[in-house]
């Protein structure tokens, strides 16, 4: 198997001899199978010229993506019948590096989803635990959700969203659960004597990209980098990704780091891998890395601990929106720092659109600063910063007006 792999590698390294090869990877999952290349282009590279010489020497390209220093080739190989390389080192001259396309996966657990009976309406208790009944949604904060998609028909989401998908299915329909009930705790309808309720009960503004099929079992990380950019053209102020992987990607950080200087504030869940390793995108600095604290606040035993923790949020427990298994309207407990994740991105949105002059930099250095000190005295890599806190967010903001500064 490995001598396998070694010579199907070989037959993507489209410029193995350049010196400015890019590897995207470190290490890769045990399932991850060789099939998806990354294509560095240079600055300034005729694009559309690389394309038609890849796909004339059956090399498919599958996403092109804009990091601002030039364009990367999301690329599969005919694993059978394998390009001529030597031929196309020649071609290509514009090729800054290759690495393998990497995967990302769901951060949630392997728990049981009930079809549970829901009230009037219920106050899920890490929307009371972030204080988000006590900061009133002042509009203009789009949320983008990249996950399973999101379940319009759901009695108890906002009918106003939009989206794309990714050749995943329709951004309105949800066959797994998971991105539905992100949405669900970023802002279930209050106020309508059903169901729950979320972090923005009154009107949150969401742009859904679903990137997993009904499956949910992985993307690549160049389809991730295309969802992003999917949400900075629809507008979107904060992006929140319940997904993550162990392994970092030099493209996948460029990528994450325009969006966060173009002004976007971007939060991932943290892992649920326990003490060991980094996760990513969560762990990239220009990431908000969410950790997952149970109903007594303490950190949850699966949850990620690392020094790129930033906040902690509800993991366990979490009630929210979810289609049923016959597609019918429901509701369900989840868990994993897939659930953390979306009650930061709310509270973002939620104090931001009180601060509209605030910016990205400034909104995450709020929460931080703001957050109800857990676990150690100040930072620890267990709980980050703390438990984000939406009216504290809203007093350090008082006290500390912002600039505009990023």
């Amino acid at each position: 198997m490995k001598a396998k792999m070694l010579i199907l590698l070989a037959a993507a390294c489209l410029v193995c001899a350049s010196a400015n090869a890019v590897t995207s990877s470190t290490q890769q999952p045990q399932d991850q199978q060789f099939n998806r290349y990354t294509v560095e282009l240079r600055a300034g590279a005729n694009t559309q010229r690389v394309v038609s010489i890849l796909e004339a020497n059956r090399v498919k390209v599958v996403r092109v993506i804009n990091t601002a220093e030039g364009d990367v080739l999301g690329v599969a190989i005919d694993q059978d019948n394998p390009p001529d390389i030597e031929n196309l080192r020649g071609l290509l001259p514009e090729v800054r590096g290759y690495g393998v396309d990497i995967r990302r996966q769901l951060m949630v657990l392997d728990d049981p989803i009930p079809d549970l009976p829901v009230g009037n309406e219920t106050i899920p208790w890490g929307i009371t635990a972030v204080g988000a009944r006590d900061v009133t949604y002042a509009g203009g904060r789009k949320v983008c959700v990249i996950d399973t998609g999101y379940m319009l028909a759901h009695e108890d989401l906002p009918q106003t969203a939009t989206g794309t998908d990714r050749g995943a299915g329709p951004w309105s329909e949800d066959g797994n659960s998971h991105g539905t009930h992100v949405a669900g705790t970023i802002g279930a309808l209050g106020g309508n004597d059903r169901g729950v309720v979320g972090v923005i009960p009154d009107g949150a503004e969401f742009f859904i990209v679903r990137a997993f099929d009904g499956d949910a079992r992985f993307v690549y990380s160049t389809d991730l980098m295309g969802a992003m950019q999917d949400c900075a053209t629809a507008g979107a102020n904060v992006i929140t990704m319940s997904l993550g992987g162990r392994d970092s990607s030099m493209l996948e950080q460029r990528v994450i780091s325009k969006l966060y200087r173009q002004g976007i504030l971007i939060v991932a869940a943290a892992g649920n891998g326990g003490v060991t390793p980094f996760i990513y995108p969560a762990s990239y600095r220009s990431v908000l890395a969410v950790a997952s604290v149970n109903r007594t606040l303490a950190r949850s035993t699966f949850s990620q601990r690392n020094l790129e923790i930033d906040l902690a949020a509800p993991g366990e427990n979490v009630l929210s929106t979810v289609p049923n298994e016959d597609g019918s309207v429901g509701y369900g407990e989840k868990g994993g720092t897939s659930m953390a994740a979306p009650h930061v991105a709310g509270v973002a949105a939620l104090v931001w659109s009180n601060h509209k002059q605030c910016s990205n930099t400034e909104i995450a250095e709020a929460l931080m600063k703001s957050a109800l000190d857990l676990d150690h005295a100040g930072y620890d890599p267990d709980t980050g910063w703390g438990l984000v806190q939406a009216p504290a967010a809203m007093e350090y903001l008082a006290k500390n007006p912002c600039t505009g500064r990023r």
